[in-house]
């Protein structure tokens, strides 16, 4: 067997490649004849990809560590969240429901298996620059056809309809989840644009590609969304000005400029917004005001979590948790069942109490610790710099918009991905650096070496 899987290790590393590369195609799927069809079914294909291309994987490590991923401060953190799963699942109010989930949401134990064996394959097969662009350039590409597929279900219904498209919803059948996908995609497609040469016409396509996700972004009428965006650029465009001002400068100001003008104009000319684009206006003028059920019912998580803060209820159990602090305010104002706070942080403390929130921001704190030392240090490259910078910028805003939403499969796909994607930039970073400094010893000795022949 060792001598078969030595013979096809080319074939295999292919393969495994080829899983993971079929497995962020989940967004397209959809299957009309389920009852959820914009859930389960896009699940269960990505849990597919996924378990075959364990098979492969572990083959390749079988027959060559090198395979396995580095560990680092961030693999025990992911490791560490998804320890805090496993355990408030167990110790949970409904273990079974906490592993297998429902069709409707498909975010149990066994989906974030899923999701964890994803990333270790991620981090563990894309150990080269060239692997990370390849593969980020294949997800952008995925992503523009979800979005061409979104605009014609909503704006020629007749070629093919995927359901209520009032707001663009597409292939995610909520509008919400269609731009936490199209937030990340945006900065994926403007880092792929940072990083590809000035004089390669490619480039090209991945600025549309940005500007058409943003487009996404604003159609799905998602303030969450809007808000985080704007956030994590505001957090890249900082990042940038500290570490390459004098290059970019003209772009800042560009960009700086193009939202002050922004700014100005929806607070001074609100009548116009309102005549020219009644949608979007009505988005972004009502983009702080929280609707009251969502209010009420993050009061009765809080109450939750103070009935077990230490691990929480276990996941998907917060319908029991609804039950039990329900506020009757509630149905003044929707007759709906919450199975979810619509708050990160908050489902966070009822599903898996501090443990779990303390390992999840842990996880992003990390991570946006080492972005910034990597910043404002100016060790490496100015291009790889700007890498940092845009990659701390989407970190920023996913965890922004994720304030009032909560996790599904793409989501967490998106998510899981990150945590590789900042895998691959820190370590990329941090060899860039120790490279830079060998460089300088190199170069000190033979300073010496003239000075003393001298």
């Amino acid at each position: 067997m060792i001598s078969f899987f030595q013979r096809y290790k080319k074939h295999i590393d292919w393969f495994v490649r080829a899983m993971l590369y079929l497995g962020v195609v989940m967004p397209i799927v959809v299957g009309v004849k389920y009852l959820f069809p914009f859930v389960f079914p896009k699940a269960v294909f990505f849990q597919a990809c996924v378990e075959i291309a364990l098979l492969g994987y572990l083959a390749l490590v079988l027959i060559d560590k090198s395979y396995l991923p580095k560990i680092n401060a961030l693999v025990v953190l992911v490791g560490a969240w998804m320890a805090s799963i496993c355990l408030a699942g167990i110790m949970g109010v409904d273990p079974s429901f906490s592993f297998w989930s429902k069709a409707e949401r498909m975010d149990g134990i066994l989906w974030y298996f899923h999701a964890f064996a994803f990333f270790v394959m991620l981090i563990g097969m894309m150990r080269a620059k060239m692997s990370w662009i390849r593969f980020l350039q294949w997800n952008s590409i995925v992503g523009g056809a979800v979005g061409i597929a979104a605009l014609i279900s909503k704006y020629a219904p007749g070629m093919f309809a995927l359901g209520d498209q009032t707001r663009l919803a597409g292939t995610f059948g909520n509008p919400a989840f269609l731009a936490t996908y199209f937030v990340v995609l945006f900065f994926i497609d403007v880092l792929l644009f940072a990083s590809a040469d000035s004089d390669n016409h490619v480039r090209r396509v991945w600025f549309v590609l940005a500007l058409f996700s943003m487009m996404c972004v604003f159609l799905s009428g998602t303030r969450g969304a809007y808000v985080g965006v704007v956030a994590g650029i505001i957090v890249a465009l900082a990042g940038i000005a500290l570490s390459a001002w004098q290059k970019y400068k003209k772009i800042i100001a560009i960009i700086a400029g193009i939202g002050i003008v922004l700014v100005v104009s929806f607070v001074a000319f609100r009548g116009f917004w309102n005549r020219v684009s009644p949608f979007f206006a009505s988005r972004v003028y009502s983009v702080w005001n929280i609707p009251k059920p969502r209010l009420i019912v993050w009061g009765m998580a809080w109450d939750a979590f103070k009935d077990r803060p230490l691990l929480g209820w276990g996941s998907e159990n917060f319908m029991y948790a609804f039950n039990k602090h329900f506020n009757p305010d509630v149905h003044t104002y929707e007759m709906s069942i919450f199975d979810r706070p619509h708050n990160k942080i908050l489902d966070l403390l009822v599903a898996q109490g501090l443990f779990g929130l303390v390992s999840y921001l842990s996880l992003f704190g990390y991570i946006a610790s080492k972005l910034i030392i990597a910043i404002l240090k100016k060790r490496n490259s100015e291009r790889d710099t700007l890498i940092c910078a845009i990659v701390l910028g989407l970190f920023t805003a996913y965890f922004v918009q994720d304030l009032v939403l909560f996790e599904m499969p793409t989501s967490t796909v998106a998510l899981f991905l990150l945590f590789a994607l900042g895998y691959w930039v820190l370590h990329e970073q941090s060899h860039s650096v120790a490279a830079q400094l060998q460089e300088n010893r190199v170069s000190a000795k033979k300073n010496t070496v003239v000075v003393k022949n001298g």
